[in-house]
């Protein structure tokens, strides 16, 4: 289990803010930390090593300006990994099964790497070239992941507590929606979360955000 987050169109006197929000997923991540600003888009990691415990596995990862974020676990990432290399001559630099997706991405594109991929993940890819921000979620839902669209910027975190502490909880506002539908099932169904603006992203699927697009 890792912890992610980030944040769109965030200038270097609110990094601190955006690595406080990120330092609340450490139960998620305790072996270490680490983000990128790049192009005003913050990408932000809390690690769990598991099968490569080297710095190597850091992330965010970097490949040609892409760049990745991921909690969870590929389980076929040995075969892709035969298959990247024997069609695209990729070169590894690591054991994590992260590093599959990042490479994935740049030679299949988005929509066939989610068609690839078999595990439990929710992932972030910035793509400096395109100016866009990926995230995915995996089929069944068992990896969460949080985006919230607040002040013409996107946010996004593995738990909804990385955002409220970013934005502040003054400046989120109640769903009482949701509310109504956690009195009535127990739960907030997805898309929905406690504030307005701030959603769940449904199990197996996707979102793409342009930072040019205002």
């Amino acid at each position: 289990m890792c912890g992610i987050f980030g944040v769109s169109s965030i200038l270097e006197k609110d990094l601190a803010t955006a690595n406080d929000a990120l330092h609340t997923l450490e139960h998620r991540g305790p072996d270490g930390w680490s983000y990128i600003h790049q192009s005003d888009v913050y990408m932000g990691h809390r690690r769990l090593s598991i099968l490569d415990l080297s710095e190597n596995g850091t992330q965010p990862m970097e490949k040609d300006g892409v760049y990745l974020t991921v909690n969870g676990e590929i389980y076929n990432f040995k075969k892709l990994n035969e298959e990247l290399i024997k069609n695209h001559n990729v070169e590894f630099k690591s054991s994590s099964d992260s590093e599959t997706l990042l490479h994935g991405y740049i030679h299949w594109g988005l929509e066939h790497l989610l068609d690839k991929i078999e595990g439990m993940f929710a992932f972030c890819i910035y793509d400096s070239n395109t100016g866009e921000i990926h995230l995915a979620r995996d089929h069944v839902g068992i990896k969460p992941i949080y985006y919230g669209f607040v002040d013409g910027r996107l946010t996004w975190g593995s738990e909804l507590k990385a955002i409220e502490t970013f934005y502040g909880s003054n400046n989120l506002h109640v769903d009482y929606t949701a509310l109504y539908d956690f009195l009535t099932y127990k739960y907030i169904p997805s898309p929905k979360s406690l504030y307005k603006n701030v959603f769940k992203l449904p199990a197996g699927h996707a979102l793409t955000f342009n930072i040019h697009t205002k």
